[in-house]
């Protein structure tokens, strides 16, 4: 198969199956390129191998197991990804194994990290609406969709910055989402869309932010936690 279409085939499959609609929102472009090599390999691969692929995917972004990689380390996982096609069973041979990276505690949309977590609070949104809502905004916004809502204050930059204070929003609707939030009048709805527990809710209604924090940082990194862990697992030993 021709580059150039296993290339279309590995896009189709980033939006319809992984919900990762443009190459920007990709974590990591060389997992464009493997991918698209993947779709080279077996140009129809069947839903178990469709599966692997989605947790393969997942997997080296929550590892960040693509940062800093060689070209020789590119090359083995070149030969991992034939092989998990042909063997139909998930594979990572590189000596570095899989191990889940924390947010930094300043948000930068450019790293893999943060994109995944992003994409979890997309996921959230496409969940309650049953579409694709939350990841529209990516698409549409990209960075500008995940707003700052409490405000800065030079005593509290790290609250300011933490990834906990981002929400996912239109940016033309994000001044009356914070108006909300900052007074702590989240209708259940909100909070459910934008991963607000009640307990996280009880500290903004109460004025204390920085206790809101920890708790939705807490609430979402569980979040994640329960997403990735399963498709690890795919790929013990």
């Amino acid at each position: 198969m021709e580059v150039g279409e296993a290339l279309g085939r590995a896009a189709k499959f980033l939006n319809k199956v992984c919900r990762v609609p443009t190459p920007e929102l990709v974590p990591y472009s060389l997992q464009i390129v493997l991918l698209t090599e993947a779709f080279r390999h077996c140009p129809v691969p069947d839903a178990a191998r469709e599966e692997i692929l989605y947790a393969w995917l997942w997997m080296t972004t929550y590892g960040e197991l693509f940062a800093g990689m060689s070209g020789d380390q590119v090359q083995v996982a070149l030969n991992d990804m034939r092989e998990m096609l042909d063997s139909c069973r998930p594979v990572w041979t590189w000596r570095r194994p899989f191990e889940e990276r924390p947010l930094n505690k300043s948000f930068d949309f450019r790293g893999a990290r943060a994109k995944a977590f992003a994409f979890r609070l997309a996921a959230a949104q496409d969940g309650l609406k049953g579409d694709r809502k939350g990841t529209e905004i990516l698409v549409d916004a990209g960075r500008r969709g995940l707003v700052h809502m409490l405000p800065w204050s030079r005593e509290k930059r790290s609250m300011y910055s933490n990834p906990a204070n981002r929400f996912l929003v239109q940016p033309a609707e994000a001044a009356s989402l914070r108006e909300n939030v900052v007074s702590g009048n989240l209708s259940p709805e909100q909070c459910e869309m934008h991963l607000v527990s009640l307990e996280a809710l009880g500290y903004l209604q109460t004025g204390q932010y920085e206790r809101f924090i920890e708790i939705r940082a807490a609430n979402i990194a569980v979040l994640e936690r329960e997403f990735v862990q399963p498709l690890v697992r795919k790929f013990a030993p």
